[in-house]
């Protein structure tokens, strides 16, 4: 785990506080070896659903190259019931040098039949803040969501709350980013990608996977 990663400002200038890790995770995927051949991210959690990484090079920086870089989980997770609550929460850092096109994040959307969700912008430059989609029949595109137009690590949180309406609450390194309600009703879909979907691969870096079986509150 990258410990330096673990600080959130609390708005106030100059003061930092400690993040809270939430126990009870479903899903936690790390890189468990030092081992450079790997091509494992490993889930820490008793569920063991490890992900195949296309490049054993992943591990040595978590960089992704945008073009065939990702790590796809064994099996689907609590994220893939939309019928159920969860939170997705990792550590991303966008390289906007070069950029020409849309990426995605991480998501689990399917195509036929369409469900699940994603996690990418649709700026067609890679400068547009992240978006989440779902999809049963036509996709719903909840809007702006994450931050994505700066290089700087960010603490990402997801929370997804099914009723009526569904709700995404997303907060960006420790604060809430966007809330976003739809009464559309969703498709499972397929197992996890990390840093990739159907459509776009993502270009930076990712770090720190987890899944929550249940909606985490604001102090989580």
């Amino acid at each position: 785990m990258r410990r330096h990663h673990y600080k959130a400002f609390d708005g106030s200038v100059g003061r930092i506080q400690t993040a809270v890790v939430s126990p009870g995770a479903g899903l936690r995927c790390e890189r468990y070896s030092a081992s450079p051949a790997s091509t494992t991210w490993h889930d820490v959690t008793a569920s063991a659903n490890n992900g195949t990484a296309t490049d054993a090079a992943i591990f040595t920086d978590f960089g992704f190259d945008g073009v065939a870089d990702s790590v796809e989980l064994g099996a689907l997770d609590a994220s893939s019931d939309l019928s159920q609550p969860f939170t997705v929460a990792f550590w991303y850092k966008r390289n906007i040098t070069g950029v020409t096109g849309s990426s995605t994040l991480l998501g689990n959307r399917d195509l036929a039949p369409a469900g699940g969700w994603l996690v990418r912008d649709l700026s067609g430059g890679g400068l547009a803040d992240f978006s989440w989609e779902t999809s049963l029949g036509p996709t719903t595109n909840y809007g702006s969501i994450l931050p994505g137009t700066d290089a700087a690590w960010h603490l990402g949180c997801i929370v997804w709350t099914p009723g009526t309406p569904n709700t995404v609450t997303a907060y960006a390194d420790g604060a809430v980013y966007q809330t976003r309600t739809s009464t559309a009703g969703y498709n499972t879909g397929q197992a996890m990608w990390i840093a990739r979907s159907f459509y776009n691969y993502f270009y930076g870096n990712l770090d720190t996977m987890r899944v929550y079986p249940r909606a985490l509150s604001a102090d989580e």
